[in-house]
């Protein structure tokens, strides 16, 4: 079973059109274990609503180190009734590269991961249960 700890959001000024942006950060634990983080940034009044999100997946253990998981910088829109994730590159997020969360693949790289499907699934997880980001695409 999955959990979603919900850290409190941050505001800030867009950069673009000083607009209020949210940043959201969140803890994902499948099974009482530490499964994942994610972060998100989405800005109220932007004609096209776009969430930039940066979801890592792997091991998070006390003693695990950042090269044992994967970080999955990601677009994500409303595509109707569903929900369309786009994978991009770090320098393409809005995040760039954060060491902590683990590194990027690159690009030929990322379909290939084992740790993709799980990003993923936390990606769906969070258009489930994050009731800040759906109110955002609302």
């Amino acid at each position: 079973m999955f959990e979603i700890e919900f850290e409190s959001p941050k505001t800030e000024p867009c950069d673009c059109c000083d607009n209020s942006a949210t940043r959201l950060t969140r803890f994902v634990f499948k099974d009482g274990e530490p499964f994942g983080v994610y972060y998100v940034l989405f800005t109220h009044g932007h004609t096209e609503k776009i969430a930039s999100a940066y979801i890592s997946v792997g091991n998070w253990d006390e003693e695990a180190t950042p090269e044992m998981r994967s970080a999955f910088p990601i677009y994500i829109t409303q595509d109707g009734d569903d929900w369309a994730f786009e994978f991009v590159t770090s320098s393409d997020s809005k995040w760039g590269d954060i060491e902590l969360l683990g590194p990027v693949p690159a690009d030929d790289a990322a379909d290939a991961s084992p740790l993709k499907a799980d990003a993923l699934v936390v990606a769906e997880l969070m258009m489930q249960e994050d009731k800040m980001l759906l109110a955002y695409f609302s």
